[in-house]
């Protein structure tokens, strides 16, 4: 009997056993030559999440972009500085980690810098744009527009005609902006047949004129060494080609002025009025003091005309006078009454539009 009771406990011993080993194995203490516990494994996981929280955090290398570039571009005021901008990012190709190539928007922005810098550089503006050819950039209106503008600057008509021709040839629909510029480049030359022909190619082309080009046309024909009926003549035929929609004071306002004031200074009240009746809308402050003008030029000054047009205009836009009509135009109206010694008309004009006897300065 004792015998089977030793035999029996050996058993229970030997499950004991095999049972720890089994739990000990589950819980990776032992076998594959791992004698860590669960327990230390957990412990060693958190401290490694510990080390990765407030570990120092990597240096990152920041490299400057395109977008980068062109504002820096933006903000330059010589010429030098951005052609030295534009040659390191065409150079930034050498290496491979930092290849920055220059767009469109980057010739557009360093051209616009030489015509914005004192004195404007057209030689530089026209170097940047062969640049941009022979790195393969394609050159769009806006750059094109921007030479043609500083050119315009620099007074250099033959330079900004042929920016328009090479623009043309490319395949690229000028517009307002770009026809602008030649036109005004022109005007400073004194080149009235360019201008005239320049304006002829817009309307063919169907690009609306704008009021820079009306008041560039009209410098153009008066800085021109031709007589004064010449000029006249010419004015007055652009305006008689305008549709009606043109005709008005926002859109072909400085061609109005100009011709109105020159034939008062002729003392042409007729032909003043004539022109000033074919305005469309409503007048402007420009207009008006031109008109008024030639009514007091006139001999014998027109005061029922100019009295009449005072009281009949509209508000005057831009106008600086309390009852908005302009101080220069009131002054006309007034010299008008004078010369024909309407003093009392003089004074109520004076009461109706002028300052205030408060305000008047001291």
């Amino acid at each position: 009997v004792g015998n089977d009771v030793e035999e029996e406990e050996d058993v229970i011993v030997d499950q004991r056993r095999r049972w720890q080993y089994r739990r000990r194995k589950r819980s990776g203490g032992i076998g594959n030559g791992n004698n860590r516990s669960r327990q230390y494994q957990q412990r060693r996981v958190g401290q490694q999440h510990h080390h990765r929280r407030y570990r120092q955090p990597q240096k990152v290398v920041l490299r400057p972009n395109v977008i980068s570039y062109n504002t820096v571009l933006s903000a330059c005021q010589d010429s030098k500085e951005a052609m030295e901008i534009l040659q390191e990012m065409r150079f930034s190709r050498r290496n491979r980690y930092s290849v920055v190539f220059p767009t469109g928007v980057t010739y557009t922005n360093a051209i616009s810098i030489c015509r914005r810098c004192n004195p404007p550089d057209l030689q530089t503006a026209l170097s940047i744009l062969n640049i941009a050819t022979r790195d393969g950039v394609k050159i769009g209106l806006i750059t094109y527009s921007a030479a043609i503008w500083t050119a315009e600057r620099c007074g250099d008509y033959l330079a900004a005609i042929s920016l328009l021709d090479d623009l043309i040839e490319a395949g690229i629909v000028p517009n307002s902006v770009t026809y602008d510029g030649v036109i005004s480049a022109c005007a400073t030359g004194g080149r009235r047949v360019d201008a005239l022909r320049l304006f002829e190619d817009m309307k063919r082309d169907g690009v609306t004129p704008t009021p820079v080009t009306y008041k560039s046309l009209t410098a153009a024909v008066m800085n021109s060494n031709t007589t004064f009926e010449e000029k006249t003549s010419v004015l007055e035929q652009i305006i008689i080609n305008m549709d009606r929609s043109e005709r008005h004071v926002k859109i072909s306002g400085p061609i109005f002025e100009s011709l109105i004031r020159t034939f008062g200074t002729n003392r042409q009240y007729k032909d003043a009025r004539r022109v000033f009746n074919m305005i469309e809308g409503p007048t402007n402050a420009g207009c008006l003091s031109a008109v008024l003008y030639a009514c007091s030029a006139a001999n014998p000054s027109r005061w029922r005309d100019a009295t009449d047009i005072l009281h009949s205009s509209d508000i005057v836009a831009g106008a600086s006078g309390p009852a908005r009509i302009e101080s220069l135009a009131l002054s006309y109206a007034v010299i008008a009454c004078a010369r024909e010694n309407e003093w009392k008309e003089a004074l109520n004009l004076i009461d109706l539009y002028g300052l205030p006897n408060r305000i008047i300065p001291r």
